[in-house]
């Protein structure tokens, strides 16, 4: 999911998309995955020649990523989508304007800690990590490359890097992750509950999970035959002082309230599923090279100067 936080951020985007070809080109890429350009072009009844230059306006934007792929007789060029989802936000106030944000990339593998019960693995693009099944593979050096994950109960939790400056204070973190429940089936008793938890405290009520269907991942590697395992949804997670909000629903009213973020506070993610539940069908986490989305875990932190006039105008604009 792509996050714009004002119609300024993302007037580039919007001029991209305000294309008749580059809007059905994103359909097409939504609807059907990865194409080569050979099958947009014949899907949208035009040459190659003429949807090039919409490719790489799309491509430029971040909208789509295009890479070489060996067909046996050579390489063809193969678009995907990077994002299916964008969320916008209108307001831009002069509050806003004080806020700042940075963003930053957790590997799959790069958990600090685990409590994991099989069946259970982490995966990195050439194999079982270590060449280890199981619970095993968690402990292996070979994890910090690790594009898959998944237990059937148990948790791992990322610290999040703190890069705030002096004197300043977090009022919204944004998590951006491709996750699922870790069992394939049709039917309820194969999704999942998954709980996330900062700081060892929980924010929010468990966030159903169903499982998917049996198609490959449009990113995983061709050696990869786990069916159960291909792919996940991509999910937003906002940890603010208003609250928790999963895919832009409200989950909780507790969110950062008086946790007091700043310069000096680690920052601990954890997921965790259950045994005991009622949907107990395990959590599976996928990296930029498994799955459908080329993305790790993304975490955005919004921050502010610390004072207390600043932190009141952050607190009532959130809560609006």
């Amino acid at each position: 999911m792509l996050e714009i936080h004002n119609l300024e951020e993302g007037l580039g985007l919007f001029k991209t998309l305000g294309s008749e070809v580059r809007l059905k080109i994103v359909w097409l890429l939504a609807r059907n995955g990865e194409m080569n350009l050979n099958e947009i072009a014949g899907a949208l009844g035009l040459t190659n020649g003429a949807i090039t230059s919409h490719i790489r306006k799309l491509e430029e934007c971040g909208m789509i990523r295009i890479h070489a792929a060996s067909t046996g007789r050579g390489s063809q060029k193969r678009c995907a989508l990077v994002h299916d989802r964008i969320l916008l936000n209108m307001l831009n106030t002069p509050e806003e304007k004080q806020t700042k944000v940075y963003e930053t990339v957790i590997r799959v593998g790069q958990y600090t800690d685990y409590a994991v019960n099989p069946p259970c693995g982490v995966v990195t693009a050439k194999g079982p990590a270590g060449g280890l099944e199981g619970v095993r593979s968690f402990a292996h050096p070979d994890r910090f490359e690790g594009e898959l994950l998944w237990f059937h109960d148990g948790y791992v939790e990322y610290r999040i890097p703190n890069l705030l400056p002096p004197d300043n204070q977090i009022v919204q973190l944004t998590i951006s992750a491709e996750l699922s429940s870790a069992e394939e089936g049709p039917s309820e008793e194969h999704s999942s509950e998954i709980t996330f938890y900062l700081n060892g405290r929980q924010m929010g009520t468990p966030e159903y999970f169903q499982p998917q269907d049996a198609t490959s991942g449009i990113f995983s590697p061709a050696w990869w035959k786990n069916k159960a395992l291909s792919h996940g949804n991509p999910k937003l997670i906002v940890f603010n002082r208003s609250g928790v909000f999963m895919e832009g629903r409200k989950a909780s009213s507790s969110g950062l309230g008086d946790m007091n973020l700043d310069e000096t506070s680690d920052l601990r993610l954890r997921l965790e599923t259950r045994p005991g539940k009622l949907h107990h069908g395990g959590c599976a986490i996928f990296g930029s090279g498994f799955g459908n989305y080329h993305q790790d875990i993304v975490v955005r932190v919004h921050y502010m100067p610390s004072d207390q006039t600043a932190v009141r105008e952050a607190e009532s604009k959130y809560s609006s």
